[in-house]
C-alpha cells in the first residue's frame, strides 16, 4: 500500500524495506523472514534489490492469502 500511495519506484521501495530489515534484524537476529502480503506475488521485482541483510528473505507461499487459509482451517478445527 505504501508503494501505491507514494508512487515509490520497485528501487525505492525495495531501500525502505532493506533498511526496515535491517532494523529487525539487529533487533532479533532471525534467520528467516517471508515477506507476505499482496507485494509478495511479486517478489522477483523488488527482493534481488535487497542488499546487506543476512537472514534469508523469501516470498510468502501463500502469498495475500494466508489470512484466509489460517481463517478457514482454525474454522475446519472447530468444527
Amino acid at each position: 500500500k505504501a508503494k501505491e500511495d507514494h508512487e515509490l519506484t520497485w528501487e525505492h521501495w525495495a531501500r525502505r524495506v532493506q533498511k526496515y530489515l535491517a532494523h529487525v534484524e539487529m533487533l532479533f537476529s532471525p534467520e528467516l523472514f517471508v515477506i507476505g502480503g499482496g507485494v509478495s506475488r511479486k517478489s522477483e521485482r523488488f527482493l534481488p534489490l535487497i542488499e546487506g541483510i543476512k537472514a534469508e528473505i523469501v516470498p510468502a507461499q501463500l502469498q495475500n492469502n494466508a489470512g484466509i487459509v489460517g481463517a478457514a482451517m482454525r474454522a475446519a478445527k472447530q468444527e
